[in-house]
């Protein structure tokens, strides 16, 4: 194994410890559990375990042989969770890809598309808005960040399914801040219905 390697494997390792920490996994979206009535007991039970999803995904992109994709994980953690004040300035447009952690593969990173995050009916709502796969849910603010509720929706579907309407389709993450201007921004889907073990979306605000 070359230097280069055992450099990265080590600080990738080192950001799996501080990820695995209880400290850590107080921190962000999910240190603090909002009420959600209308979830699903085993919605509920992977949110609260998103740090467990988390660890088994960075087990498997520990093990990828691809070293760009390894170091693009990597990146993703760097530098921890920053606290989103007013969730209200996260409205916009949104560059973003979907980063799949274990499962099929031990990473699959996906090209870019279009998310947004808007206002309506006094909810905070994010939608991915087009590729083949999206999304469409609600975010609740939650310790430092927000919790989400929402469905997998496809791209030929007119409609976009609510959190619900579906249980195989039903999703719940957390979204945090991994800048310090709040405009890239990260929602973790913890033991997601398919492919995975755990998926992140990649949020890069479109000025």
């Amino acid at each position: 194994m070359g230097r280069e390697k055992i450099k990265f494997l080590s600080a990738l390792a080192m950001i799996f410890v501080v990820l695995s920490s209880n400290s850590y996994a107080d921190q962000g979206a999910c240190g603090i559990i909002p009420a959600w009535p209308e979830l699903e007991e085993n919605d509920l039970e992977r949110l609260i375990g998103l740090n467990q999803s988390r660890i088994k995904g960075l087990s498997a992109a520990l093990k990828s042989t691809n070293k760009q994709d390894r170091e693009y994980v990597a990146n993703l953690y760097g530098n921890g969770f920053l606290q989103i004040e007013n969730p209200n300035d996260l409205a916009g447009k949104y560059n973003c890809r979907t980063i799949k952690l274990g499962g099929l593969s031990e990473i699959i990173i996906y090209k870019w598309f279009k998310c947004e995050i808007f206002s309506e009916e006094n909810a905070l709502v994010i939608k991915k808005t087009t590729g083949s796969q999206n999304f469409m849910g609600v975010l609740v603010p939650a310790g430092e960040g927000l919790s989400y509720s929402g469905a997998l929706n496809y791209g030929y579907e007119k409609i976009y399914k609510l959190y619900g309407q579906d249980k195989s389709r039903n999703q719940v993450g957390c979204l945090n801040a991994i800048d310090k201007d709040i405009t890239s921004l990260i929602l973790e889907m913890p033991e997601p219905e398919f492919e995975s073990f755990h998926d992140i979306i990649l949020l890069e605000k479109d000025n």
